[in-house]
This record gives C-alpha cells, sequence and structure tokens, in this order.
C-alpha cells in the first residue's frame, strides 16, 4: 500500500477562492446527514470508497465506475488511485477526511503529485449540493474547486469557463490534459503488463504440453519394449502327468483281498504272501 495523507480540513461554505472555480451552496444539514449516514461510513469502514485520477472515469463510465471496461478491444481493469480511510462533517460544514494511496499506477501518480503539493482532494457528490442523495468520496484532481481540499469536491472542480480569464482557463485545461495523460499511461501500462502475463501464460503452456507430448510418447516406446520382451520369452509347457491305470488298481486291491481271506497263519507268513502274488 502507499502513504496516508494526514488529516485533511476544509469547509464548504468557504472555496477559499475568488477568481477560479464555482461557487456551490451546499444544504449542509442534509449534506452531514449523508456523509455522517450508516451507509457511507460502513463504504468507508469497509473501504469501499474509492478515488480515481482526475474526473474523466467517473465522467465516462459513471459515478461508480466497474472493475473492468473494453477499449480497442481489450479488457482493461480501472483501478483506483485511493481508498478513504476516514470521513466526518461538522454542523458548521467542516470536513476532515484521510485518504490512502493504493499501489497501482494511477494511485503512485497520484501520491507523487500530493507529496510535489500539486493538486488535492475533489468531492463526488450527486445529484447536486442543493439535494445530496449520494456520496462517492473524492477524485484527486490538479484543480480542486475548494482550495482547503489539498492536504499540504458534485465533482467540484467543474469550471464556468466564462467567467475565467484566457489565462486561467489555459491553466485549468492544462491541468486536464495532465490528468487524461497520467489515466492513458496508465491504461495502456496496464495493458502492456496484461500483455506480458498473457504472454507468459502462453509459453509456459506450450512447454507443459511440449511435455506431456514427450511424456506420452516415451510410455508407447516403453509398452511396446515390453510387448516385443513377452512375445521373446519361452514358452513353457507343462509337465506330463503320471497317471496309474485303472486295471493296475482293481489288480492291487483284489490281491489285497485275497490276502485277507487266507488262514491267520498264512497270513503271518512272509514268504507265503509272497509266494502267493508271484503265482
Amino acid at each position: 500500500m502507499g502513504m496516508q495523507t494526514d488529516l485533511i480540513r476544509y469547509n464548504v461554505n468557504d472555496r477559499r477562492r475568488v477568481h477560479v472555480g464555482q461557487e456551490r451552496h451546499f444544504n449542509v444539514a442534509k449534506l452531514a446527514a449523508l456523509i455522517n449516514g450508516a451507509k457511507v461510513q460502513e463504504m468507508v469502514k469497509k473501504r469501499d470508497l474509492f478515488g480515481y485520477l482526475g474526473h474523466d472515469i467517473r465522467r465516462r463510465f459513471g459515478l461508480y465506475p466497474p472493475e473492468t471496461v473494453l477499449e480497442n478491444g481489450e479488457i482493461i481493469p480501472v483501478e483506483p488511485a485511493f481508498v478513504t480511510i476516514e470521513i466526518r462533517i461538522f454542523p458548521d460544514g467542516t470536513v476532515e477526511h484521510r485518504a490512502e494511496f493504493l499501489d497501482t499506477p494511477l494511485g503512485k501518480k497520484a501520491q507523487q503529485w500530493h507529496i510535489a503539493q500539486m493538486g488535492g482532494f475533489s468531492s463526488v457528490i450527486a445529484p447536486n449540493e442543493i439535494n445530496p442523495t449520494e456520496f462517492w468520496g473524492f477524485d484527486y484532481v490538479l484543480s480542486p474547486n475548494f482550495h482547503g481540499n489539498r492536504g499540504y469536491a458534485v465533482m467540484d472542480n467543474i469550471v464556468e469557463y466564462n467567467r475565467l480569464t484566457s489565462k486561467q482557463k489555459a491553466a485549468i485545461e492544462h491541468a486536464r490534459r495532465l490528468e487524461q495523460q497520467a489515466v492513458m499511461d496508465a491504461i495502456f501500462q496496464t495493458a502492456a503488463q496484461q500483455h506480458q502475463q498473457t504472454t507468459s501464460l502462453v509459453k509456459t503452456n506450450q512447454e507443459l504440453l511440449a511435455t506431456i507430448d514427450s511424456m506420452s510418447q516415451q510410455l508407447e516406446e516403453a509398452e511396446e519394449q515390453r510387448d516385443q520382451l513377452l512375445l521373446q520369452q519361452p514358452k513353457f509347457q507343462a509337465a506330463t502327468r503320471l497317471s496309474v491305470s485303472d486295471s493296475w488298481i482293481t489288480q492291487s486291491l483284489s490281491v489285497l483281498d485275497d490276502i485277507r481271506k487266507l488262514p491267520l497263519p498264512e497270513r503271518t507268513s512272509q514268504h507265503t504272501v509272497l509266494d502267493w502274488i508271484r503265482k
């Protein structure tokens, strides 16, 4: 994250300007009820009250810009420059707020301008200062309508050009061009980073696919070698089974039966039995 500002204090009843900018006549009571109300304070607490560099982003994409936009056929993130981390308004119209710059291209540029004491914060209120019903925080602009809202505005830096001298108009236009150039530089920088990341991902995917193809080929070769080894192995035949003929078994059983029938003395004579078998 970037740096946090000191407490910034200004009064909506005192622009501290005479020749530049536009007079505002705020309904302070209604503005205080809005800013000090539960909705805005919850957005502050949840870090949802983002601000951008200049008002052009909101002019093009609305008071609450989307996260991404389509530019020249490419999806580009709409990155904020800072977030409001504290805000309150008092009955006399005094506003106190603090911001934290973000680590984004626009945030770094806004922080750089803030440190150089260039520009300041400009509030974003809708539909107008007489009947404020929406508050979307601040943007950082080079020529804030309220001189005190700087920190060292409605989009309150809108100028009635008919009331300005040629020199003042040139200064305002120069500030706007600087803001627009910073925004465009940030958009192109983000697009370039995305292109680089996409190219790197494509290269990584190609390398992974090549590795998978190589491993698949190695697996196929290993399976072919296995099949060849199995074909080269000698085939073993089952051993010949020895069998005994039924007639031999029948004859042997018959001899045993005849032996059992012999008289006891003869059965006890080993020679008699052997002689009988030989017959």
